[in-house]
């Protein structure tokens, strides 16, 4: 006669053993799933739907300019000769998802953004500033600053350092309403 007890069994073990065996073939599923939805979905246009709003949004239809880098560019070189403005470094950077220290390669491609040029690094010039070579002297008007002076007398409020370097004016470069300024 056959022996009917049953045979103790630990199903813990069991488990944890089928579990181990199958848990490799389960992760490489879950991953190639993952990758083909991806895939698919980029393919339908969604992922591309999504992509060409955010560039709709940045920059408008036809206007996205390029710019190849060159030997020895750094971003705000670019700037400067795309926008007349060292200062819009900081938007060719985000346009492009660069992070500091902004490392640029050699014949790297860079999206130069439809925006305006911010501050100008250097003056434009008007016709205050074209005549300034007549200018030897300015009288301080009241509300007026060195910046401000710079700009009348120079077309350029960055060249205020010739101001106080050629008037001795002590920190914190203040100046008075009707105090007479050499122009240098």
């Amino acid at each position: 006669m056959k022996n009917n007890t049953p045979q103790n069994l630990d199903y813990q073990i069991e488990l944890l053993t089928l579990i181990k065996s199958k848990f490799p073939s389960f992760l490489l599923g879950l991953c190639i799933s993952t990758y083909l939805s991806v895939f698919i979905l980029g393919k339908i246009g969604i992922g591309s739907q999504m992509a060409k709003t955010k560039v709709d949004k940045t920059f408008p239809l036809g206007a996205i300019k390029t710019y190849t880098v060159l030997p020895n560019d750094d971003l705000w070189g670019i700037a400067q000769k795309m926008y007349g403005s060292g200062f819009n470094a900081e938007d060719i950077a985000a346009a492009n998802n660069l992070v500091e220290p902004y490392t640029l390669i050699e014949n790297q491609i860079l999206i130069i953004p439809s925006i305006a040029s911010k501050q100008p690094t250097k003056g434009d010039i008007t016709q205050t500033a074209a005549s300034t070579k007549k200018i030897k002297e300015y009288t301080v008007l009241p509300g007026d600053y060195l910046w401000q002076i710079a700009e009348k007398v120079y077309g350029d409020g960055n060249q205020m350092s010739k101001l106080i370097e050629g008037n001795n004016i002590p920190y914190p470069y203040n100046v008075e309403e009707g105090q007479k300024l050499l122009i240098p």
